[in-house]
């Protein structure tokens, strides 16, 4: 006998209700799998990063502890010296037991840079230091030549009268020459900004002031721009001097300024003679600052004593730490400096930022 007809609709209805039930239970269990998944792998990446954390650190530490080494076996601080050799560097990383991942460390040296803030005295900044003025202009027109920008796009006097401007604590905003420029120019962009009117921290904020592009600042392909060369840290933090560029750890481009523009092709000499070695090491003594006269056509060139040193303690370690598919570029500025109380000598960060 067949079934009747609400016994067969009662029957579709069970059905529907089973099937509704099962398509929830298993729309739930692959939320529930998913999820799991993705806890899973937040897990191992929340693993990967502490551990890339502190192997970046321990590269942080390992560079500090080196320039301590360094600074308690010589007063002169150069590219001969060991941390200024990644190769080296590698090698004193080699024996640290990181399994499944890899340490980058470099170090160098921030006063091997033109001082930013040593660009107009101190303490209010409402005069040019002449000699550095001299240098940056030196430094910019290279740069612009080297990055192949025109007169149109690069003006040297343009971005050295508002860079004087930006960092000047005058109260009535009289702008530097005819070009340079006040928080009237900056609160006319858009967006706006006032002008800071007081040192720059950070050397970012050279692409906020007049007349720098940003690819005289970063660069273009392989070629590095002003970022590269300059600094906001000072060597007045540690010594009352103040502007002095390290002649032994600094780039070609820096070299070239500190020439007269005559002898600017002359800085890649320098290079060579730095780095001169023999079989039984480098050849030649950097510890006097004005062993650039050694070097054939150098001789009657002087380079202001005040302007430049064989000494830096201001130092920029960077501690890249690679664990695929992740990595973790710790950068800290440190000041190596004597402890007043121990009489050793240590190093204190003063600036640190992350990238991961």
């Amino acid at each position: 006998m067949s079934d009747r007809p609400d016994n067969r609709n009662q029957a579709g209805v069970v059905l529907l209700v089973t099937l509704t039930v099962i398509v929830i239970l298993l729309s739930l269990t692959f939320a529930l799998n998913r999820q799991a998944r993705s806890l899973a792998e937040t897990s191992v990446a929340s693993g990967h990063r502490m551990t890339l954390l502190n192997m970046a650190e321990t590269g942080i530490q390992a560079g500090m502890a080196i320039l301590i080494r360094d600074k308690n076996t010589s007063e002169t601080d150069s590219i001969q010296e060991d941390w200024a050799n990644p190769d080296r560097l590698g090698r004193l990383l080699a024996d640290l037991p990181f399994e499944g991942g890899s340490l980058d460390l470099r170090i160098t040296d921030e006063q091997g840079k033109l001082q930013v803030n040593a660009l107009a005295t101190p303490p209010n900044g409402r005069h040019f230091n002449e000699i550095q003025h001299q240098i940056w202009q030196r430094l910019i027109d290279g740069l612009a030549t080297e990055l192949n920008l025109d007169t149109d796009s690069v003006d040297t006097d343009t971005i050295l009268n508002s860079l004087k401007d930006w960092m000047d604590s005058d109260d009535d905003d009289a702008v530097t020459g005819f070009s340079g420029a006040e928080s009237d120019y900056y609160q006319n962009l858009n967006p706006p900004y006032p002008c800071k009117n007081s040192p720059v921290d950070h050397v970012s904020e050279l692409m906020l002031i007049k007349g720098i592009p940003r690819h005289l600042f970063d660069g273009t392909g392989k070629i590095p721009g002003l970022g590269q060369y300059v600094t906001a840290w000072p060597e007045s933090l540690l010594t009352g001097q103040f502007g002095r560029i390290n002649i032994n750890t600094a780039e070609l481009p820096v070299l070239a300024a500190l020439l007269p523009p005559e002898k600017s092709h002359l800085a890649s000499e320098m290079i060579e003679y730095r780095s001169q070695k023999s079989q039984s090491g480098f050849t030649n003594d950097l510890s006097n600052p004005i062993w650039y006269k050694q070097i054939h056509g150098l001789f009657d060139v002087v380079i202001p004593a005040s302007h430049i040193t064989a000494s830096s303690d201001i130092y920029r370690i960077q501690s890249k730490a690679v664990m695929d598919p992740f990595s973790l570029t710790v950068t800290v500025v440190v000041i190596r400096e004597k402890d007043s109380r121990s009489g050793k000598y240590a190093c204190r960060i003063i600036y640190r930022e992350s990238d991961w």
